[in-house]
């Protein structure tokens, strides 16, 4: 059995318009947490972001570790109900929301799973322009100060 390295694994995954891969293969829970963390260290702190997912199953779990990803390193979160990614993106723009994350592998076979990130236009936004992969690297994460982890926020919306 061959160790594949974290600089491989992210070659692999990280696509032209969205990140994908086989979830607990490539997609790891650990790994999507990474993701979230780099995500948010880029955006910046008290950014609101929010964050949703399409109905596969693994989805559950990996929008809960993003969404940790994103409150450690500094982000507001808005977890959404389960809608579909056009949903996301105009929510996210009516908001006012800073970005908006979807958990999605969309037309690919279950065992897949991804995420799709949104600006605050909610149109999409490409990953490349945010470096994530560097970070995730380098393990450079934003870390909070001691105020500022007791002022992480997780909203919870239902939309009818």
């Amino acid at each position: 059995m061959s160790l594949i390295s974290i600089e491989d694994t992210l070659k692999t995954i990280f696509r032209a318009y969205d990140i994908r891969g086989v979830f607990g293969k490539e997609l790891t829970l650990d790994l999507v947490y990474k993701i979230g963390r780099a995500f948010a260290t880029k955006i910046g702190f008290g950014k609101k972001i929010s964050v949703s997912k399409d109905t596969r199953i693994s989805g559950s779990a990996l929008i809960e570790s993003f969404i940790l990803g994103l409150l450690n390193s500094g982000c507001i979160s808005i977890k959404i109900d389960t809608i579909p990614v056009p949903v996301l993106g105009y929510y996210t723009w009516s908001k006012n929301f800073d970005a908006g994350v979807y958990i999605s592998a969309s037309h690919n076979p279950p065992e897949y799973n991804g995420i799709r990130f949104r600006g605050r236009d909610g149109a999409g936004m490409l990953y490349k322009e945010l470096n994530m992969e560097e970070i995730i690297i380098a393990n450079q994460f934003r870390e909070l100060t001691k105020e500022e982890q007791e002022n992480c926020i997780l909203l919870r919306v239902m939309l009818n």
